[in-house]
């Protein structure tokens, strides 16, 4: 009896260690997993593909966390999963998260999934930048303070669904989804090693974006980082502005 006792604790502080070492990535899965759930309300209209990991012309990959095809649009989804405030503008690249005044940073999410609808843009050409629409969801923890228009969709997951249902021109014909379907079907990756291989690509691209900052280069294009005055204070943009509207606090 004691052996099994022992044994029973060892595996419940096996457990215990395993949740704790990978905790943000339970999260960030459960995360996705909820918004999966949600949008499986939107009915027959609507086909729903989740973690879409695609290969672009590149050769390098993105990864969609959903992307929805309707009549009315190719919605692609971008889930976040933060505690506390989230601040920040449309055309700030990193963004702010605020726990009982401990800050820290996060890429734009309109950025990321803007790279998202570009590399869709890439292998699916028969479809314009028009019947993409983005939106940006934030679990129910999170409290959004950010600055964005609402065209820019970035919103908490309870107001998901309305906001799909908000659209309603028809600008996709069955013929037309059903060809974004198939399309979408050639270029999708489903194999163990290439998410790998993305995994690492992504950990690379946010090391090298953080090199460039440090030489007062943009992360986004590549040009000067300048140091302005704006109404909130100082802040550094990009040189390349209006093409360019990278900006990070001074």
């Amino acid at each position: 009896m004691e052996s099994i006792k022992a044994i029973l604790l060892i595996i419940i502080i096996g457990l215990f260690v395993l949740s704790a070492i990978y905790r943000t990535k339970i999260i960030g899965l459960w995360g996705e997993k909820k918004i999966s759930f949600l949008l499986w309300f939107l009915g027959s209209e609507y086909k729903t593909f989740n973690d879409v990991l695609i290969k672009k012309k590149s050769g390098h990959t993105t990864q969609i966390d959903h992307l929805v095809i309707s009549p009315y649009g190719i919605f692609v989804i971008e889930t976040k999963n933060y505690t506390g405030w989230i601040t920040g503008g449309a055309h700030n690249y990193e963004w702010t998260q605020n726990i009982w005044g401990h800050k820290y940073s996060l890429t734009n999410p309109i950025f990321q999934n803007e790279n998202h609808i570009k590399a869709l843009e890439s292998v699916l050409p028969l479809f314009s930048s028009s019947q993409y629409i983005s939106i940006v969801v934030f679990l129910h923890h999170s409290t959004l303070k950010v600055k964005v228009a609402r065209e820019d969709n970035v919103i908490p997951s309870w107001k998901l669904l309305f906001r799909i249902k908000s659209y309603k021109d028809y600008i996709l014909s069955d013929e037309q989804q059903d060809e974004l379907i198939a399309a979408l079907e050639d270029v999708r990756l489903y194999d163990k090693e290439s998410r790998k291989k993305h995994v690492s690509a992504v950990k690379s691209s946010k090391k090298w974006r953080k090199q460039l900052e440090s030489y007062n280069r943009c992360p986004l294009c590549g040009g000067t980082l300048i140091l302005r005055e704006g109404p909130y204070g100082n802040f550094y943009g990009c040189s390349k502005y209006p093409k360019c509207q990278f900006t990070k606090k001074a």
